[in-house]
């Protein structure tokens, strides 16, 4: 099994990989953003990576160089929606149910929302007149929005109001 701990470029963004076979890792657009991945290329070689840098795959990221060659992410195409609001209030919309059922998505330059495809709001999305496509594209991470998200940095204070009586908390309760 070959080790990587980090991204060293991306093929498509540089000419530093021309000279080499390239061998693709197959990955779900979900997988991007995992700190561990143990998966074999599309040549059978195995791989385990850990991202010590905590950015979310990209498509043609290399994991892996050698003189010979390098290991480069496939994100797999998946089928998605394509929404595309008739105007700002349509858009508003459609985010707040998105927002509602947690999904991660895009907003491309052209205002239209891309996400992975959800049978149940694809049927509310046709009930509701919107003007929704099925697509197959491959989802970027670093072009999502996630509504709701947890992030281990934010930092909470619990204070007790002075009107509670703090002998009748029970600490061991659930």
């Amino acid at each position: 099994m070959l080790l990587s701990t980090g991204i060293i470029g991306n093929i498509y963004q540089s000419n530093d990989f021309e000279n080499r076979l390239v061998d693709y890792l197959p990955l779900e657009w979900y997988d991007a953003e995992k700190g561990v991945i143990r998966a074999y290329t599309a040549n059978g070689v195995e791989l385990g990576f850990r991202n010590l840098q905590g950015i979310p795959l990209q498509h043609g990221d290399v994991l892996f160089m050698d003189a010979a060659r390098c290991i480069v992410v496939a994100i797999q195409p998946c089928h998605c929606l394509l929404i595309s609001p008739a105007d700002i209030t349509e858009m508003a919309a459609i985010a707040f149910e998105i927002g509602n059922r947690h999904l991660p998505m895009s907003i491309d330059a052209e205002g239209k929302l891309l996400l992975a495809y959800e049978a149940p709001l694809h049927d509310f999305l046709q009930r509701g007149k919107y003007h929704v496509a099925l697509v197959e594209r491959i989802l970027q991470q670093m072009q999502t929005l996630k509504i709701h998200a947890w992030t281990g940095k934010t930092k909470f204070t619990i204070s007790l109001s002075p009107e509670i009586d703090e002998s009748t908390i029970d600490l061991t309760a659930d």
